[in-house]
């Protein structure tokens, strides 16, 4: 949340820094059979295979607490809204499967920023 006012403040340079902390901080954070990846822009996604809904929340609630820690240190004004999709049988679109993250996330946005929608897809 509020990436752009990095990039207008401190440079695009800045920014670029700033992303790929973010995503070695998210990298470090979850299993090595996990996957981060960026989507575009500031958007992130995180694939965890074999992660019931109960162990992700647990996980991204972490991802989130290591990452604002990481934010406060830099002294950067931003947050981070998260859009957590559980499916319970394995999903065959996998752009549907980031449709419906991005929707959760625009939900966390609509609501303040900065929190977690959690969805499960059975």
């Amino acid at each position: 949340d509020e990436f752009k006012r990095v990039n207008d403040a401190n440079g695009h340079a800045a920014g670029d820094a700033l992303l790929k902390s973010v995503a070695q901080m998210m990298t470090n954070t979850v299993r090595s059979t996990d996957f981060v990846a960026r989507l575009g822009g500031d958007e992130f996604a995180i694939l965890l295979p074999d992660t019931n809904a109960q162990a992700a929340k647990s996980v991204l609630s972490k991802v989130q607490e290591k990452l604002l820690q990481h934010i406060q240190e830099q002294k950067y004004p931003v947050t981070f809204s998260i859009g957590a999709v559980t499916f319970t049988q394995m999903h065959k679109n996998p752009s549907e499967m980031i449709y419906l993250a991005d929707e959760a996330m625009y939900c966390v946005k609509q609501r303040g920023k900065n929190g977690i929608e959690y969805r499960v897809y059975d």
